[in-house]
């Protein structure tokens, strides 16, 4: 379980949400009014629901990074990031060794003020929760094909059989991956150049929140082994883009995101940031990102819309926050497609409701 699973799951919390649509305001402070929700889309959504969730989880690490180059390292916090406990819990998965995970997985971010649990850690973790024994997702619930099913079913096998040509390719696109998100960082790489690593990223964090192996076919790209041959798939076969393609929309989402935030006057971000004993409590909890005072989600949906599901997740984050001592004073969203955020101010007599809010969500976890 997870604030998003728990939400999910009782509708209770999206109906109690301490917020109302006509109380949201633009970036200037104004009160937002039908016509801002008539805005044209700026990039068009494309692919498949996975591969729609795959770009949006894509673009938060992108974006993440934008705001990163924006402030400068030193004024950056990054959080633990999930695509590692996900990588961590495949590389278990396939019967990698706990020590060969950790040396695998162990890499110094560019960011001093960066720490992040190591694989040894989260393994002990996870092994004292009982979690990390929960199986990967190796068939798709979403098919009743029977030979797509066989075909995952086999990939897996393989996969297992050849583990150690696995852990590899993995680890080292994972290396790859944040040597290129620091050098995005630092302005030594481009949009595109990172856009590739955040869709692989992208496709590890996937593994921890829903178990999903898919990102095997990355690994399977690259060896052969008995009857394999390099770039046989097992587990895309529901893809109808190509990762050019996945990429460019990309690239066109951080386009209109740089332009969106190039008059935002930002000091300091916390990337990642997760709320401790809350997390905890309600079995995971980690927002996009706080900039100064302003705690935001990315949201790249078609649509914009006004979803409570959305606004509930926000205001269970924030009210962790506070309740932690930290100086939350906006909260908002920023719709990726649309290359527009829109903002709930936190006064004092909302901190009221929405500590009222986390009592309520702590309430409902503990039933579980």
């Amino acid at each position: 379980m997870s604030l998003t699973k728990l939400l999910s799951a009782n509708t209770l919390l999206t109906h109690q949400i301490p917020i109302a649509k006509s109380e949201l305001v633009d970036i200037n402070g104004r009160q937002v009014t039908s016509n801002w929700w008539k805005q044209s889309i700026r990039v068009p959504s494309i692919g498949n629901p996975p591969e729609t969730s795959r770009l949006g989880t894509a673009f938060d690490y992108l974006a993440r990074a934008i705001l990163e180059n924006k402030v400068g390292t030193v004024h950056a916090h990054r959080g633990p990031w999930v695509a590692k406990q996900g990588l961590v819990l495949l590389l278990h998965a396939l019967g990698i060794a706990d020590d060969l995970i950790e040396q695998g997985v162990a890499v110094t971010p560019v960011a001093a003020n960066s720490p992040s649990p190591s694989a040894t850690m989260l393994l002990a973790q996870w092994k004292r929760a009982g979690t990390v024994f929960r199986p990967v997702e190796v068939t798709d619930a979403k098919t009743s094909n029977h030979a797509l099913i066989q075909e995952r079913r086999d990939g897996w096998k393989l996969a297992c059989q050849h583990n150690s040509a696995i852990y590899e390719v993995l680890v080292k696109n994972w290396r790859e991956a944040v040597d290129m998100h620091d050098r995005f960082v630092l302005g030594n790489a481009s949009v595109e150049q990172y856009a590739h690593s955040a869709l692989f990223l992208a496709s590890l964090e996937v593994v921890w929140r829903s178990r999903s192996v898919d990102v095997l076919d990355v690994a399977f790209k690259h060896i052969q082994s008995g009857r394999h041959s390099p770039g046989a798939l097992f587990f895309s076969q529901n893809a109808t883009l190509s990762e050019e393609q996945l990429v460019q929309n990309l690239v066109a989402l951080s386009e209109v995101f740089q332009r969106a935030i190039s008059s935002w006057a930002i000091a300091n971000i916390c990337c990642n940031p997760v709320f401790g004993k809350h997390s905890n409590v309600v079995g995971g909890a980690d927002a996009d990102v706080i900039c100064d005072e302003t705690l935001i989600d990315f949201k790249t949906q078609n649509k914009l819309v006004w979803r409570s599901k959305d606004w509930a997740q926000l205001c269970g984050y924030a009210s962790f926050a506070l309740d932690l001592g930290w100086p939350i004073r906006r909260i908002g969203i920023y719709y990726g497609r649309f290359g527009v955020p829109v903002f709930w101010e936190v006064t004092p007599q909302r901190v009221v409701l929405l500590d009222n809010y986390r009592q309520l969500i702590y309430e409902v976890a503990s039933r579980k």
